[in-house]
């Protein structure tokens, strides 16, 4: 008996649609599966993107320049770092000095000059309201200690009144300047530091180039990261790349793969009626195929959509490239099943065709 693959396909359609229970069952089975497998890499995902954030938040591209002592020019050139590829923010850093506030009278301050590019490595979110004439930004735990806001007034031991025209949040970036009194000032002179944050694929490289920037002569400046990297710096994308499920999941294809063989090999006698009424085992596994990819299909859906739905509840919505690489592993695992479902089907209705119909 020869099938149009039309009849072929509306076949397997009502084998699948008829048998609501085995079917049912089928899909949340391998929704397991791959709901498992979907879970282990957003899990993965979300865990590696928090903790690069973080990194990336708390200064993890950020280096520290210390020109040579007494070079006159380092101000400029720290802040035409801004203007080189692969640097976000650079800016520079005056010497502190200690001093009072006759706003409170008694209470010791770090006061320091920086340049606005200081500011925007420290606290990347600082917006600061122009003030017309001299600038203070002072750190978030000076201006909670003595009710300091945007538009607040600080009179300076023995000066004229300025106005504070931000408050800078450097808990992550630089926590020692949370009590300063920050004065923007403008980019010449000599300097203490040079603070540079960095591209990702440009940090390396920049931190090298760095002490050229400062170098006078035979005096040498140097620069460092500012967070520590050694044997114990986690490194995402090497742990990315070793996760297990990445080389795992024609596992997870073996398990769907193995269940609708089991279901094929309950299913002998009925399968083998196809056979006696002529049906060749070429047309049994397309028609099995159709069958399995529709149940693959249902349950791929409804493992990535529920494991999704839970990530976001849960954490945060994936981005594009986490979905990608997710949708890409459970794929994969999914294709790899429909090709081998088929196969295991016809291969446990092998033997005489009364075999197979002798429990008929």
């Amino acid at each position: 008996m020869s099938w149009r693959p039309r009849a072929l396909a509306r076949e397997a359609w009502l084998n699948v649609v008829t048998s609501p229970w085995r079917t049912s069952g089928l899909v949340l089975a391998m929704a397991a599966i791959f709901g498992g497998l979907v879970g282990l890499e957003l899990g993965d995902a979300n865990e590696l993107t928090g903790f690069q954030e973080s990194f990336v938040r708390s200064g993890g591209y950020v280096a520290l320049g210390i020109p040579a002592e007494g070079d006159p020019g380092s101000a400029a050139r720290c802040e035409a770092l801004n203007d080189q590829p692969g640097v976000v923010a650079a800016g520079a850093v005056f010497a502190p000095e200690l001093e009072t506030l006759e706003t409170a009278p008694g209470v010791l301050f770090q006061r320091a000059a920086v340049t606005e590019g200081a500011l925007r490595v420290w606290d990347p979110r600082l917006r600061t309201v122009p003030a017309g004439g001299r600038e203070m930004v002072v750190g978030l735990a000076l201006a909670r200690e003595m009710g300091l806001r945007v538009g607040s007034w600080l009179i300076p031991g023995g000066e004229e009144p300025a106005l504070v025209t931000g408050v800078a949040d450097v808990e992550r970036r630089n926590p020692q300047v949370a009590r300063w009194v920050l004065e923007v000032a403008p980019p010449a002179g000599a300097i203490e530091q040079c603070w540079v944050e960095f591209e990702p694929g440009a940090y390396e490289g920049g931190l090298a180039a760095l002490p050229a920037v400062f170098t006078i002569g035979d005096e040498g400046a140097v620069a460092r990261p500012y967070i520590r990297r050694d044997e114990f710096t986690r490194d995402p994308a090497s742990e990315w790349e070793s996760r297990p499920q990445k080389d795992g999941w024609p596992l997870a294809a073996g398990l769907v793969a193995g269940l609708f063989g089991l279901t094929a090999w309950f299913r002998r006698s009925e399968l083998g009626l196809y056979l006696a009424v002529g049906t060749p085992r070429s047309s049994l596994m397309a028609m099995l195929a159709v069958e399995a990819l529709v149940v693959v299909g249902f349950a791929l859906a409804l493992a990535t959509g529920y494991a999704f739905a839970i990530d976001e509840a849960l954490r945060h919505a994936p981005g594009w490239d986490e979905a990608g690489i997710v949708l890409r592993t459970a794929g994969s695992a999914a294709l790899l099943a429909l090709a081998v479902a088929p196969v295991l089907g016809v291969l446990v209705v092998r033997g005489s065709i009364a075999e197979l119909l002798k429990d008929r």
